[in-house]
């Protein structure tokens, strides 16, 4: 059981990347050009939505380098 929930936490970043990645795709691939009456182009769409979740996993990717980073000082200073 322990083990499921260790590869849980493992693969949390890209469940939050991509959550991320799809939310700044509608925000700014679909609400905000439809806000400035832009065309919709079939390209542009998917163009967009390739961008936005690659960007979703970086960003998900760095969240987590970061939160280790964290963890790692934490511990280091319960050392102490």
């Amino acid at each position: 059981m322990e083990v499921n929930q260790n590869n849980q936490k493992k693969k949390l970043w890209i469940i939050e990347g991509l959550v991320w990645g799809v939310f700044m795709f509608l925000m700014m691939g679909i609400l905000f050009p439809l806000a400035q009456k832009e065309p919709f182009t079939t390209k542009r769409v998917l163009l967009s939505l390739l961008y936005w979740l690659i960007g979703g996993l970086v960003y998900g990717y760095i969240l987590k380098l970061f939160q280790n980073y964290v963890q790692k000082r934490k511990q280091s200073k319960a050392e102490l």
